[in-house]
């Protein structure tokens, strides 16, 4: 994926000014950055939520999106939260072994018949993760979806996205504020400033399913004496 001399304002608030990135395929970019940089902002123009000037070339059109709140519909079961997202996407036969499979990967088959209101937040977020990788995307946006979640949860929701990810990789734009959240997923880290300037830029080649949350002082205090 590639974003080529993007721009956008709001009123006279420039986020992007002749923004580009590329976004290697098949791995996790995390965005960090100072609050107002313009990181959701990238995540909506990527989706086509936003207008903007300039081109992002994609290497497909479907698009998995998970938010910082669950967004669940609150009317409909875990199982036909997730089944809602596939009506148009797979053959009506296929689509119970599809959502039968990622319930299984997220640990939830004993909950499918539940509404949102009666899940905890890690079941929530959960529900969120098994319907993004359901949908057969080629691209996968994240913004701070594991923000609400204490630090126990959030590990184990970590290990169960790492897991989903391992046997599912899609192009993954991850925006968070919890550099220990980047060192955990990221194959690559980025520092926004805004206007669209890129402060820092690192890769990690330690794969994500090794790493954990594995000590990289020298690259953290980088990122760190940049935010």
């Amino acid at each position: 994926m590639k974003l080529v001399s993007v721009s956008k304002s709001y009123g006279d608030n420039i986020v992007f000014e002749n923004f580009s990135l590329d976004v290697e395929e098949n791995k996790i970019l995390a965005v960090l950055g100072a609050s107002g940089c313009g990181k959701t902002t990238l995540l909506n123009i990527v989706s086509g939520l936003t207008d903007y000037q300039g081109k992002v070339e994609k290497a497909g059109d479907r698009i998995s999106y998970i938010f910082q709140n669950k967004r669940l519909l609150p009317n409909l079961t875990v199982y036909k939260n997730v089944e809602y997202v596939l009506k148009n996407v797979y053959p009506k036969d296929k689509i119970p072994s599809v959502i039968d499979e990622v319930l299984h990967k997220v640990e939830l088959c004993e909950s499918r018949n539940l509404y949102p209101s009666e899940l905890s937040g890690g079941m929530g977020q959960r529900v969120s993760l098994a319907r993004a990788f359901a949908y057969p995307s080629e691209i996968l946006l994240m913004d701070e979806p594991f923000k609400a979640l204490d630090v126990s949860l959030k590990k184990r929701i970590i290990g169960v996205f790492n897991a989903l990810y391992e046997n599912d990789r899609r192009t993954t734009l991850f925006v968070t504020h919890d550099i220990e959240e980047a060192f955990a997923l990221a194959d690559r880290i980025i520092v926004l400033r805004k206007g669209g300037a890129i402060l820092c830029d690192v890769s990690l080649s330690v794969p994500a399913k090794d790493r954990g949350y594995a000590d990289f002082s020298d690259i953290k205090k980088l990122i760190y004496d940049v935010l």
